[in-house]
């Protein structure tokens, strides 16, 4: 396939397209044809730095995972326990209710997406969803957007709002989950004061941008960049429709919310579940729900705020506090 190029003499204005008012003294105007693959086709360098990222993270993942596996059971073993007094099952149980809590989770991020206007299926969110988990390994987390963002795209998809919906769902997340940790400390005694500080520290600086009067702003300035493309397509002759802008809204988000309790306390669960793999005479979730349910929430709302590759090092302190 080919393009034609348009090419003016010096003197001459360029040619404009449909609909817009031409020079009366245009004299002269030349089509030369240009492949169309040097217009649109990616470079093969970009493709091979594109599997060499991919290839990167996954290398990156199961390094980590390695270490942390290794040195958990070193530590297991130090503390005179055995690995053949793990249960697997329990294991598998954890897994499951895991894999599940993050649910909640991706379907919120869809309901951001749908509210700034972006045309995305469930399973094609849910897909880029739990494979950006990979990313939080990688130092900075910015290969979560990334990787969120790269799999998602398509017809109906703008890179921007999709950016800034990553981060609405993770703040909201991390704002919820941390509020939650902190709540739920009120019903242990005696109450961990010191937590109970930093649980609302934690809930405050991850929701406040969350607020949608402040976060509309950012969409105020995606938006603005959004109308110069549309409007420079225009010029160029293409046909590029420019949507109502999109603001997020109490009304859109507040359905979600419950959800992403619900995820955190499966998230609990999961907790609980390894642990009863590891230690049988562990409590149960009716006696011990609350601890394993501020436990993991406030452990991981930590390990994100810090910004280390999985929170490593992080969650374990809280953890054991």
């Amino acid at each position: 396939m080919v393009g034609l190029a348009v090419v003016t003499s010096p003197f001459n204005p360029p040619l404009l397209p449909l609909g817009c008012e031409t020079n009366r003294n245009l004299k002269q105007v030349r089509l030369t044809a240009v492949p169309m693959s040097q217009q649109t086709a990616p470079t093969n360098s970009r493709r091979w730095i594109i599997r060499l990222l991919k290839l990167l993270v996954l290398l990156i993942v199961l390094w980590a995972g390695h270490r942390t596996i290794s040195r958990g059971i070193e530590e297991f073993e130090q503390n005179g326990h055995r690995l053949d007094q793990i249960e697997p099952q329990w294991l598998l149980l954890s897994a499951g209710i895991y894999l599940f809590s993050q649910l909640p989770c991706g379907l919120f991020w869809r309901r951001i997406l749908l509210s700034m206007g972006q045309r995305v299926t469930t399973w094609r969110t849910l897909r880029a969803y739990y494979i950006g988990h990979l990313g939080k390994y990688v130092p900075g987390k910015a290969m979560v957007v990334l990787l969120r963002a790269g799999l998602i795209r398509g017809p109906g998809v703008e890179t921007g709002p999709v950016v800034a919906a990553i981060f609405y769902e993770t703040l909201s997340t991390m704002a919820i989950g941390s509020l939650l940790g902190t709540v739920l400390l009120f019903f242990l005694d005696p109450i961990p004061w010191k937590i109970v500080l930093i649980g609302l520290g934690m809930s405050l600086g991850t929701g406040l941008p969350t607020v949608p009067l402040v976060f509309n702003v950012l969409l105020h300035v995606l938006r603005k960049d959004r109308d110069k493309e549309a409007a420079q397509s225009s010029i160029n002759g293409e046909s590029k429709e420019i949507e109502p802008a999109a603001k997020l809204t109490f009304r859109k988000l507040a359905p979600g919310w419950p959800g992403l309790v619900i995820g955190w306390i499966l998230a609990g669960l999961s907790l609980w579940a390894c642990t009863r793999a590891m230690f049988p005479d562990a409590p149960g979730p009716a006696e011990g729900l609350v601890l394993y349910i501020s436990a993991v929430t406030l452990s991981v709302v930590a390990g994100f705020v810090s910004m280390l590759p999985g929170g490593v090092g992080v969650r374990e302190v809280v953890l054991l506090t």
